[in-house]
């Protein structure tokens, strides 16, 4: 299975490929005010409006730093019906893929109730990577507010 890697400071994470549309250098994102501090906003992606969720905001509170890798992430994602919408996530170092078996992930042998957009983990090269659950990455409430749009 292809995974695409990407961190938060120095924790390292990981999304299905096959999840993944597309990868694109940062665009400029019309603000949405009185939104979630993690929405960064919105951009038009091939006549989409696309709404894009900080994940180190999400997950930390503090906005991604900007390198030359940071990048938006365009993911299928399913919504509360499980109908594929389209989710911009902005990610730093964004720069490389991994291919591991479905037998390399580890179960995380943790309680991750209040983390439950974490799922599996792998290890590479001495480097702990967790997967990401996107299904749980958003919140149902977070999910209506940013999912209204257009289904595919």
């Amino acid at each position: 299975m292809l995974f695409l890697l990407f961190h938060v400071g120095t924790n390292q994470y990981a999304i299905e490929t096959s999840r993944v549309t597309e990868v694109i250098p940062m665009v400029l994102l019309k603000k949405i005010h009185n939104a979630p501090n993690f929405m960064s906003g919105f951009f038009n992606y091939r006549g989409l409006v696309i709404p894009v969720v900080d994940f180190s905001h999400l997950i930390k509170g503090e906005p991604s730093q900007f390198y030359l890798s940071t990048r938006i992430i365009i993911l299928k994602y399913p919504d509360l019906e499980n109908r594929v919408r389209h989710l911009g996530l902005i990610a730093e170092q964004v720069t490389e893929t991994l291919d591991k078996a479905i037998s390399e992930l580890i179960d995380p042998d943790m309680n991750l109730d209040r983390s439950t957009y974490l799922s599996k983990m792998m290890i590479d090269r001495d480097e702990i990577i967790q997967c990401i659950n996107l299904v749980d990455l958003l919140a149902d409430s977070e999910q209506l507010f940013l999912l209204s749009g257009a289904i595919e």
